[in-house]
């Protein structure tokens, strides 16, 4: 009896040891994904990886780990985003990384809609728009009553949409297509969440131009369900303003400043509609709150660059492109403005007016 209780003792304590020493594992490689995480945010992807692979390395099947690390290889290898754009260039070594990363993490979870929707959009970022497709349908059909399934399916359309009118008249007809498929899915996913606010917010941005009735619907809809939320009013503003209602535009635009008034977009975004209507000194002291909170927005020094040269402040016109280009090299706009600011200061060959 007493040998029986002893062996007992010896496989149970050796049994809760490997136990232990397996959750420790996992415990400590959520910590290093966790710092991953950190990282990331202050833009260290280089540290990121670093800590993505120790984690791989204790927990090899943990699915989350891969996916994480195909976002890592994809913030290493993005050249260039820039608002109201779409050049962004992907180095292929590390997307086909990426793309690894995210079928290994479909290899160990079959069922997961998030791994066949990332691995979707990192096609759609190599040209395999068809691929991509069947990644973001078959997400669907892994979480068929998720309204953002919908949503992202819809956004790629969108991509696929955007990639053909760059490409000629020819895939003409493939964007228009793609336009309409993206409506039904965006329309599909309000049908399943007709009280949340973001499916209608989704997809007055994507109709503002084509269906701007349905938009501005879409927008009043999405600040009665959220009053007391910014985004819904900046949106709103900026349609109306679209349409002329300056006062009521500015009325929505003082409302989402009042909800949130550390949102750097909303002082952005009046500060753009007050240099459409010429009133300058408003639209600088607004672009310079925009700044003041988030100084790493490229397109809001274009914009203060534009207001200072309305005011013939040249020399601080130059400064805000120059800073423009540095933060966004992707975009052709802003070099050209710069260069063009340039040569107009060096053939007046006088001091510039501050």
């Amino acid at each position: 009896m007493k040998l029986t209780i002893a062996l007992l003792t010896v496989v149970c304590v050796f049994g809760l040891g490997c136990v232990s020493d397996s959750n420790r594992a996992t415990k400590t490689a959520q910590e290093y994904l966790e710092r991953s995480q950190m990282h990331v945010k202050e833009g260290r992807n280089d540290l990121a990886l670093e800590d993505v692979n120790k984690a791989i390395e204790l927990d090899p099947k943990n699915t989350w780990a891969y996916s994480k690390r195909s976002s890592v290889y994809l913030g290493l290898a993005a050249t260039g985003m820039y608002f109201g754009g779409t050049n962004m260039s992907v180095e292929p070594r590390m997307c086909d990384l990426a793309l690894a990363d995210c079928s290994k993490a479909i290899d160990l979870e079959p069922t997961n809609a998030d791994f066949y929707e990332k691995r979707g959009t990192i096609l759609a970022f190599a040209g395999k728009y068809e691929l991509g497709l069947a990644d973001h349908t078959k997400a669907i059909a892994c979480d068929p009553s998720n309204p953002w399934r919908y949503m992202q399916r819809a956004h790629f359309y969108q991509l696929w949409a955007a990639h053909a009118q760059l490409t000629g008249n020819r895939d003409l007809s493939l964007a228009l297509a793609n336009d309409e498929l993206a409506m039904k899915d965006y329309s599909k996913a309000v049908e399943l969440a007709p009280m949340a606010a973001f499916v209608y917010l989704d997809r007055a941005q994507f109709c503002m131009g084509t269906h701007p009735n349905l938009a501005l619907a879409d927008l009043k809809k999405a600040v009665e369900l959220e009053p007391k939320s910014a985004y819904p009013h900046r949106m709103l503003a900026t349609m109306i303003a679209l349409r002329g209602e300056d006062a009521n535009a500015l009325t929505e635009y003082n409302t989402a400043i009042d909800l949130d008034p550390k949102d750097a977009l909303s002082y952005f975004d009046r500060g753009a509609f007050y240099i459409r209507k010429k009133q300058y000194d408003m639209a600088l002291a607004d672009l310079n709150k925009a700044l003041e909170l988030d100084p790493k927005r490229g397109i809001t020094y274009a914009h203060r660059a534009e207001v200072y040269g309305k005011q013939g402040r040249l020399s601080l016109a130059l400064a805000d492109w120059n800073k423009a280009v540095e933060l966004t090299p992707a975009s052709k706009y802003f070099q050209q403005a710069r260069d063009q600011l340039e040569k107009q200061i060096r053939e007046a060959g006088s001091p510039i007016n501050e």
